[in-house]
């Protein structure tokens, strides 16, 4: 007996941690959920399969990071991946929408040129000439301003176009840039550049950790500090408005650190040029 009892105990330990099932992450939950109503969405499957696809392998590395044990912030980390692969596939087929949308009604808008080209033609070609000249110059304008936003995954909203900056440029709790984050914003102020009657909000939005009022304030030293950055850069401050919403405005469940993470951000919301202002 005294030799048989060690050896039965090392084998119900054995058996007992082949039992032990991963412990459950809220962040891998949550990736889990949001990549299963993306399949759903047949636009999605359509229009952003590839990148759907790459956001089911990165979901995939995740689950096996949690099955195989590995640290939480490692699985939390892979699931703020998966989640970053879905969104962007999500995003892929908006934008893909609106670019079909957009191409009919740019097919329209030139059967109704041509008409009124033929009426025109009787007798004021030289106005219809300049007139179409300053028209195709304006549309190539606007088409090379969405080029530029869509490479900085600008998304197309009622309000106009939107890049988010994630809390990336950020330590948590502060306002200040961090160093590298500069970089981040130089590609939007030669944006500014390219297109001088361009004006834009820049939108601060928190979690909710803390009181109202404390994320309100962080929010509006947030968009101030991106502001002073695009500036340093320079674009013209009467170019820029700042908005600061706090905690109201979240795009992703506080009940989580990757949601919580995904609402802290700031939000660049441009108007066309043809506007003249930022869009309400």
């Amino acid at each position: 007996m005294t030799i048989r009892t060690p050896m039965l105990a090392t084998l119900a330990v054995a058996l007992s941690a082949c039992t032990i099932v991963p412990e459950r992450n809220l962040a891998l939950e949550q990736a889990q959920d949001r990549y299963a109503i993306a399949r759903q969405d047949n636009e999605v499957q359509t229009l952003a399969s590839d990148e759907l696809r790459r956001a089911g392998d990165s979901l995939l590395i995740a689950q096996q990071a949690n099955s195989n044990r590995q640290p939480k912030a490692t699985v939390d980390h892979l699931a703020y991946l998966s989640n970053q692969r879905i969104l962007i596939a999500q995003e892929t087929a908006a934008s893909r929408a609106a670019q079909a949308v957009t191409a009919a009604a740019s097919s329209e808008r030139e059967k109704t040129q041509q008409d009124q080209r033929i009426q025109e033609a009787k007798g004021a070609n030289e106005r219809l000439a300049r007139s179409q000249a300053g028209k195709r110059q304006s549309d190539a304008r606007v088409e090379e301003l969405e080029m530029q936003l869509r490479e900085l995954n600008a998304r197309q909203t009622p309000r106009g176009l939107v890049v988010t900056l994630g809390d990336v440029l950020f330590d948590s709790g502060h306002a200040q840039l961090l160093p590298g984050s500069v970089g981040n914003l130089s590609s939007l102020a030669e944006v500014f550049k390219r297109h001088p009657q361009l004006v834009a909000a820049i939108e601060g939005h928190a979690d909710n950790s803390g009181d109202a009022g404390s994320n309100v304030l962080l929010s509006r030293q947030r968009a101030e500090a991106v502001k002073v950055a695009l500036v340093s850069l320079g674009v013209e401050p009467s170019r820029l408005q700042i908005q600061a919403y706090g905690e109201k405005n979240p795009v992703a469940s506080n009940a989580t650190e990757a949601g919580r993470q995904l609402n802290r951000r700031v939000e660049i919301v441009f108007a066309y040029p043809r506007n003249g202002r930022p869009a309400r």
